[in-house]
């Protein structure tokens, strides 16, 4: 029963002021718990639900109550996923937000393995073309839409990538000095242009399979929104990274240019042996910072460069067949967006 002393209510051998009447012991944690079912206050402790995404650890002194990380059974605290991590799609203990899934509409994620439906890029939807300067739609799985701009020196009618065992062939016409330029367009508007200074951070990655590494050049990344021309090497503003084996045979380069400035090759001394893939990333920053990568890490040598303010660029990958017997060149796979 309880009962008074000194001024002190006392319940079960428990005193109102917190401190331990004799003959009453508490373990760790524990607490004074009313209950209506009974006159006493009782010594007990806190407890949780099965799933309800709580922790309580009881400790001398003090009760720690935390969140529990939620999962597919246990409701609980999540972190909010980046962008980035959305439309890689990968991570599986972070929560997409509504600004996350828009995110995905100006992003691509392509492993290729079908070959892509085509038309020339006219009024009039014509067949797909294998002249100099003609462009063509091709539409890939998923409706991923890229332009080719064909560069040939020798129109052919063997103008478009076909997917085999290794991967999507972008050397088509197997006619030396012929070759093409993919893009998802050159307009204000199009998936993948961003304004540097106005636009985050943003990248692109091929994977590249190259049968034979002198039948190049074969160049990846990102130039100024301009005409397209046969001769990469006229955009004003550009920043590449690939193979080309007049510069250097069998070891990747670094190729950029600024504001009409001269173009400035670098030697990256990483190799690429015939038959390798590998995987060719150009991250920006909002600021227009580059970082070259490949295979995930920076290149034995490297290039610093930085697109100019207010720029507006693109990713495009250009190949260009620079042998008299031309081989077979394959595309594995392309990422673009934002980091």
């Amino acid at each position: 029963m309880p009962g008074f002393n000194n001024g002190v209510v006392y319940a079960d051998n428990v005193r109102f002021d917190g401190t331990q009447y004799p003959g009453q012991v508490t373990t760790d944690g524990q607490l004074l718990i009313g209950s209506t079912a009974s006159p006493h206050i009782k010594v007990g402790t806190l407890a949780t639900s099965a799933g309800q995404g709580l922790s309580i650890t009881p400790s001398s002194g003090s009760i720690n109550i935390s969140g529990v990380n939620a999962s597919t059974s246990v409701k609980g605290v999540v972190e909010l996923a980046t962008s980035s991590l959305t439309c890689q799609g990968v991570d599986t203990t972070t929560v997409t937000t509504p600004a996350g899934i828009n995110s995905l509409k100006n992003y691509t994620d392509i492993v290729f393995n079908e070959s892509p439906l085509a038309q020339l890029l006219s009024i009039t939807g014509a067949v797909a073309s294998g002249n100099s300067g003609a462009t063509n739609n091709l539409m890939f799985q998923a409706g991923e839409i890229l332009n080719e701009y064909m560069i040939a020196t020798a129109p052919s009618a063997d103008c478009l990538p076909v997917m085999d065992s290794i991967g999507l062939n972008m050397g088509w016409s197997l006619i030396q000095n012929n070759g093409a330029e993919f893009n998802w367009g050159m307009f204000t508007k199009s998936k993948h242009a961003y304004t540097i200074g106005t636009s985050p951070a943003f990248f692109l990655e091929f994977s590249i399979n190259a049968t034979d590494v002198t039948d190049s050049p074969i160049l990846c990344g990102f130039r100024k929104q301009q005409v397209c021309d046969p001769d990469y090497t006229t955009y004003t503003d550009y920043a590449f990274i690939g193979l080309d084996a007049v510069i250097n045979p069998g070891t990747m380069i670094i190729e950029d240019r600024l504001a009409s400035g001269v173009a400035v090759p670098t030697n990256t001394t990483n190799s690429w042996n015939n038959s390798e893939t590998h995987v060719l990333r150009i991250n920006v920053s909002a600021s227009g910072v580059v970082t070259y990568l490949i295979d995930g890490v920076a290149p034995v040598v490297t290039h610093a460069f930085t697109f100019a303010p207010a720029t507006v660029v693109s990713p495009c990958l250009v190949f260009i067949h620079g042998v008299a017997v031309p081989s077979a060149m394959h595309l594995i796979s392309v990422k673009a967006g934002l980091q």
